[in-house]
């Protein structure tokens, strides 16, 4: 399959290349981590820009949002884990990157599915706080979000800012006011 996606980028005036997420799945840490740094380093070697969205498979969790205990050897992936195999030049597993006249976000929705854990908060001040300085013509954001019951706090929280964004209304999320 990558050497057909390689062919048609040679083949075409692409600029970059983004994968949506959820390369690894539900399996013991170690196998977890052997197979997002097998496929990010067949990636990597492959494109020169490429941009990887992180998934809630991921972080190896599985779709019903059970975390198994730190103690167990399956169980979800750290936050910093799969930001140091997956994006090693970034300080997140959420961040931007510029193309085409376009600012493009990255979020990471695979961390905790559940609730509006403090990374979720993380991302959405820094998404604020990053359309507040943003002077591009145009804005894209990609997120690896399924339509789960678990996941609608932290995406109906990042619709209401990009709603209020593209309106250039005020919002108030978490206490923190964005001015647009």
């Amino acid at each position: 399959y990558i050497k057909t996606l390689k062919r048609y980028c040679d083949a075409t005036p692409t600029s970059f290349v983004v994968c949506g997420g959820d390369w690894g799945s539900l399996q013991n840490r170690a196998e977890a981590c052997f197979r997002l740094g097998y496929v990010d380093g067949i990636m990597r070697s492959s494109f020169d820009c490429y941009y990887p969205v992180v998934g809630n498979h991921d972080h190896n969790s599985n779709t019903s949002g059970v975390s198994y205990p730190e103690e167990d050897d399956i169980g979800t992936l750290p936050i910093d884990t799969v930001r140091n195999l997956l994006l090693r030049n970034e300080e997140n597993t959420y961040y931007s990157f510029d193309g085409n006249n376009t600012k493009f976000y990255v979020l990471d929705s695979g961390a905790v599915w559940w609730v509006m854990y403090p990374h979720m908060w993380e991302q959405v001040e820094w998404l604020g706080n990053a359309l507040k300085a943003n002077d591009c013509e145009n804005s894209a954001i990609f997120v690896h979000a399924t339509y789960e019951t678990t996941l609608v706090p932290f995406m109906q929280n990042i619709l209401d800012l990009c709603k209020a964004y593209n309106n250039n209304e005020t919002i108030t999320l978490n206490d923190i006011e964005y001015d647009f």
